[in-house]
This record gives C-alpha cells, sequence and structure tokens, in this order.
C-alpha cells in the first residue's frame, strides 16, 4: 500500500524540515509540502493533490 505524507508551514519564514521529519520516518512514499496559511484551503495546489489521491 502507498503511503502519502503532507507537511505544511503557515509561512514562509517558517521552515518544512521538521513538518516532514515525522513523514520520512513513517517511510511515506510521497510528500505532498506547502507553505500556506491555514485560514483558508483555496489557492493550495499540493492539499489538492494530497486529497485527491
Amino acid at each position: 500500500m502507498m503511503m502519502i505524507g503532507f507537511a505544511r508551514v503557515s509561512t514562509t519564514n517558517q521552515k518544512l524540515d521538521r513538518q516532514i521529519g515525522v513523514p520520512r520516518s513513517e517511510n511515506c512514499d510521497t510528500i505532498f509540502c506547502e507553505k500556506a496559511s491555514a485560514k483558508s484551503i483555496k489557492g493550495r495546489s499540493e492539499l489538492a493533490k494530497f486529497t485527491s489521491e
């Protein structure tokens, strides 16, 4: 079974390293990453990829 992970931070000043660590440790096959506010899901292309899998 393919495992998919998702990592997000809210601002461009934040780093994804800590968010990516868990999916990597769980051996996810694909990890979608984005820097976007959690206020809205509009315009979040990586989230759309994640939810359409």
